[in-house]
């Protein structure tokens, strides 16, 4: 009975925990998204006095003499935009996707062709054949992985072009579907 209770309230702590720890980022959630409502605000604020300009919201406080601070996603957003313009001068934008090579073993790899019976000869085809696999399959994670950066940075590239009151919508629908998940 002692065991039951003890393992019951052990069941009930964890469970209190893990509640506080999802009340905690409902709560982060939502002030990501009062943010985001508020530069939302802002923007049509600036677009409706005619001070709108496409300026990333350091460089346009800066301009005005005004020091703000950003923090999380806003702090995230501004960055990029800053490392975008830094990085306009330097090339055209490459929207062309890579084509993905060929993973397929050489055709001398593909089938033992010697004599059956020897066995150091199969033993050695199956150390080759399995080597070169794993080449492959580490190549074809390398390149996946440099893929997937470089989708990042060419989505990063188009966010930075579009107006800062799109921005402020589609980083407010991202972030209110992110909490209905």
């Amino acid at each position: 009975m002692e065991r039951m209770r003890n393992w019951i309230q052990r069941r009930l702590d964890y469970s209190t925990s893990i509640a506080a720890g999802l009340k905690a980022d409902i709560a982060e959630e939502r002030k990501k998204l009062r943010e985001l409502a508020g530069a939302e605000k802002e923007a049509k604020k600036r677009k409706r006095d005619g001070t709108d300009d496409f300026r990333s919201p350091p460089a346009a406080s800066a301009a005005a003499g005004k020091r703000i601070k950003l923090s999380g996603a806003a702090a995230a957003a501004a960055a990029a935009h800053m490392a975008a313009h830094a990085d306009e001068g330097e090339g055209g934008e490459e929207d062309e996707e890579e084509e993905e090579p060929s993973w397929e073993l050489p055709d001398e790899l593909l089938a033992y062709e010697g004599d059956p019976t020897d066995r150091r000869a199969v033993a050695n085809f199956r150390a080759r054949q399995t080597a070169a696999k794993q080449r492959l399959q580490r190549a074809r994670a390398r390149w996946h992985s440099e893929a997937r950066q470089r989708s990042k940075e060419r989505d990063a590239r188009r966010r930075h072009l579009e107006p800062p009151d799109q921005r402020v919508a589609r980083e407010r629908r991202e972030a209110e579907e992110a909490l209905l998940k």
